[in-house]
């Protein structure tokens, strides 16, 4: 359980299960990110639907400062799929859209992977 990754060609997958922290996040994306030699752009893919950690509002933040910190790697679009029953969803995605805008990253929340998928798909990462 915690945080893992995966590279998939251009995308990178980030797969929080069962009850997680934020230094595992703070370390999956370093391993993602953190190589002098990987110069690839990637979108990013967090698959959230095995946590079970309720995360706090203020904890978002943390979430756009990794993306901010490896922003040299980060094109395209970022997903977050999540299960839909989760608490505060809507104000997760305005957060999430305010970020967007500010840091000129296309990011969107999705309840299903495959249209998460299908949606970073849509917009080659260049």
């Amino acid at each position: 359980m915690g945080v893992t990754f995966e590279k998939e060609d251009r995308l990178v997958v980030f797969t929080l299960a069962g009850i997680n922290t934020v230094e595992q996040a703070e370390k999956a994306f370093h391993e993602a990110f953190g190589s002098p030699d990987d110069a690839g752009v990637y979108s990013v893919l967090v698959d959230a639907r095995l946590s079970v950690r309720h995360r706090d509002l203020s904890e978002v933040s943390v979430f756009a400062e990794l993306l901010t910190a490896y922003r040299k790697h980060i094109g395209g679009r970022c997903a977050l799929v999540m299960d839909e029953k989760r608490p505060n969803s809507l104000e997760l995605e305005r957060r999430l859209a305010g970020f967007s805008i500010r840091e000129k990253i296309e990011f969107a929340l999705f309840y299903d992977i495959e249209s998460a998928r299908e949606w970073i798909k849509a917009t080659a990462v260049s």
